[in-house]
């Protein structure tokens, strides 16, 4: 078999989740089919064909036991720990760092209640100074969970973060050695990104940052956002593109001219682990780190290896020792897209310009190679990005044309000028540079972010059928021209071409609306989002706010990441894992005070700004509490204070009023379509304006 490791690696990758979510009668059943194979493919004396499924089988075993271990071991002993309050001890693994108005730190080797539990995020507004390796005992620490129902389960358990803490008591500190290799590189990285936010403007400061040493939590909301509207945020998830520019660096640095060939692997291999403890150990680069210490490896001992077989070796070693990780969205997208870029390049390296200028050619074969690439990964993803944002971008090739030559030269202008920091017009220059380079990035973003038509929605169901389709197509076309390359690659692009036209052509016709969501009748929160644009508002109209979960899966199918504002019921403390996922702009609770605001003002009236399109009135002043949704020249009023409270005359004027807990009684003297709510009803139900403007879903 020619490609072992590949074969094993994405195996295991699929195993995992099948297991999850379809149960240990998945993996049994996997592995009796390869068992059966294996039996059939050795009396007929097929070798390659006996190999091939004794590989597949190991795989399927092997990453069935990993999984069953790691969710026995780790995950199950802790599950009591939800909701309680608690002591918590653990060990910091990094600085802290800021994540809304929460400072964050991540512990490992914890203890909650004497429980032996996963790493956590400890959260407080105002952290003492911790250090990694310092011992961090938390008492009266409130202890939440990830949902167990959300997509991103298994992401969160991968991260080994997978219970966040709210620290309402006292917080204890033992300093830790403060010596050791990982603690200095760690030191290294704060003192990196100091450096970088004193001599870099306060826009420019967090782009440089990401870039070089992977720390995003200091992105704004709205950069974010604009990040995965223009398909950008592959540049800024540290992986393989990072790690070859600094390996060509290195190599630049210290060639053949000067050292031999293994030396120069033995560098490069120490270089690699120095970088993934450097950049904040995530996945993403854990795996483009593995594949490089393969390469490295197969130099040093002489033995050229294979892309592919390495991208599935990294995956493989990865997903045995975090079996969690196959649930991890970066490891995902980076594996996925790493496997697209080997693919694309097998077909476009045969392409060749000739009788042109060396100057135009090679500009030619770059634009070539990247939108040819960016077109491989977008379809490559799209299962990933379905499956956890609901959406995808048709943005990310232009993106990554225009965007990867800034960002190289913001990597390598920002470090240098770290480096030699303090130093004057030395040091100056350097950072002018990383400025001017980090400014255009930005502008380049904010520019295709603007552009939201490029957003596809994307659903299971259609996507599932496009993807089977592309395959079986692409595969025909590979049997009955007996592989011919150039058709293969024709068939592709003709494939491809007609996906992404399909998708533009529907979402061009789509009208610009404003959807708003009710999930659960009886506890009422609420969703208000664009069906273009990343537009949110997260509402919870009573004082359980239990259905927050039904919010959050329906904020991530419709692909809305970002909530621009939160307003919640009296009482109601929001999650610290939900104010950082989301990193609502502001947020605003029903008894009147605003996190954003002075602090214990009186709320009467809040108009809130969604886009050009939709605007978002909250009111609450003698006793009634409601709110207003205008998109275009639609209006839908939300009446939460029930019927002993008159509608004031903007509410009266609105086209359609959703009622909670009754009717007031000159609401009758409006003209507007009336919805009650009264209790949650088994079947979805949906109420549409019809002019499309608004679109009310009741589930």
């Amino acid at each position: 078999m020619k490609r072992p490791a590949a074969v094993f690696g994405f195996t295991a990758l699929i195993t995992v989740p099948a297991v999850f979510f379809a149960g240990q009668a998945a993996a049994y059943i996997g592995a009796g089919i390869c068992a059966l194979l294996c039996i059939i493919f050795g009396l007929t004396h097929r070798r390659r064909g006996f190999v091939t499924a004794l590989t597949v089988c190991a795989a399927v075993c092997a990453s069935f036991l990993s999984y069953e271990a790691a969710y026995k071991l780790r995950y199950e002993p802790v599950k009591c720990v939800d909701g309680k309050t608690l002591t918590v001890t653990g060990t910091a693994a990094d600085f802290p760092h800021t994540s809304g108005d929460y400072t964050v730190v991540r512990l490992s080797g914890c203890t909650a209640g004497g429980v032996k539990a996963m790493g956590i995020s400890l959260y407080g507004k105002q952290l003492p100074d911790i250090r990694p390796g310092d011992t961090v005992t938390v008492k009266k620490a409130v202890i939440t969970a990830a949902d167990k129902n959300s997509v991103f389960f298994l992401h969160s358990l991968s991260q080994n973060n997978f219970h966040s803490v709210f620290s309402s008591g006292k917080i204890s500190i033992r300093a830790g050695e403060r010596s050791g290799l990982v603690y200095r590189i760690l030191t290294m990285r704060k003192t990196v990104s100091e450096r970088l936010k004193i001599s870099l403007s306060k826009e420019a400061a967090p782009v440089a940052d990401a870039l070089i040493t992977g720390n995003r939590s200091d992105f704004t909301s709205e950069f974010s956002s604009g990040l995965r509207v223009s398909g950008s945020s592959h540049i800024f998830a540290v992986s393989g593109m990072h790690l070859s520019v600094w390996t060509a660096v290195l190599f630049s640095a210290f060639g053949s001219r000067f050292f031999s060939g293994r030396i120069v692997s033995a560098l490069g291999i120490a270089f690699v682990l120095f970088f993934i403890v450097f950049t904040g150990q995530s996945p993403s680069v854990i795996r483009s780190g593995i594949m490089l210490l393969t390469a490295f490896s197969g130099n040093f001992l002489r033995k050229p290896s294979d892309a592919m077989n390495s991208l599935g070796l990294s995956a493989a070693i990865y997903i045995l020792i975090n079996p969690f990780a196959a649930g991890n969205v970066s490891f995902l997208l980076s594996l996925t897209a790493t496997a697209a870029v080997i693919v694309t390049a097998e077909f476009t390296k045969h392409i060749s310009f000739k009788n042109m200028f060396p100057l135009i050619r090679s500009v030619i074969s770059f634009i070539t190679g990247t939108l040819a690439a960016s077109v491989t990964v977008t379809l490559f993803t799209l299962p990933v990005s379905c499956f956890f944002f609901g959406s995808t971008s048709l943005l990310s090739g232009i993106s990554s044309l225009l965007c990867t030559l800034p960002a190289e030269t913001t990597m390598v202008s920002g470090a240098l000028g770290a480096v030699l920091f303090g130093t004057g017009k030395l040091s100056g220059f350097p950072f002018y540079i990383c400025e001017i380079c980090a400014k255009a990035i930005i502008k380049i973003i904010n520019a295709l972010s603007s552009l939201d038509i490029f957003i596809i929605p994307l659903e299971a169901k259609p996507t599932a059928v496009f993807c089977v389709s592309a395959l079986v197509i692409i595969s025909a076309a590979a049997i009955l021209t007996s592989f011919n390359k150039r058709a293969v690659t024709a068939c592709t692009a003709a494939v491809i071409s007609a996906g992404l036209c399909i998708a533009l052509t529907a979402s061009s016709f789509m009208l610009p609306s404003t959807e708003i969501f009710i999930s659960g009748n009886k506890n009422g929160d609420i969703l208000i989002s664009e069906n273009h644009g990343e537009s949110a508002v997260v509402i919870g109209m009573s004082g359980s706010f239990k259905s927050v979960s039904a919010v959050k899966r329906e904020m991530t199918r419709t692909g809305r990441v970002n909530a621009d504002l939160l307003i919640l019921p009296p009482g109601v403390r929001l999650k610290p894992r939900f104010n950082s996922d989301y990193a609502p702009r502001d947020t605003i609770n029903s008894n009147g005070t605003s996190s954003l605001t002075t602090e214990n003002a009186v709320l009467t009236q809040t108009r809130f700004r969604l886009s050009d399109n939709t605007c978002l009135t909250y009111t609450r002043r003698d006793g009634f509490c409601g709110c207003i949704c205008v998109s275009g020249k639609y209006k839908t009023a939300f009446v939460f204070s029930g019927k002993k409270y008159p509608l004031p005359e903007e509410y009266l004027s609105a086209d359609i009023i959703v009622f909670k807990n009754g009717m007031p009684e000159n609401a009758a003297a409006s003209p507007a379509r009336k919805i009650m709510l009264s209790v949650s009803t088994d079947e979805n139900t949906t109420y549409a304006a019809d002019t499309g403007g608004i679109k009310i879903v009741i589930k």
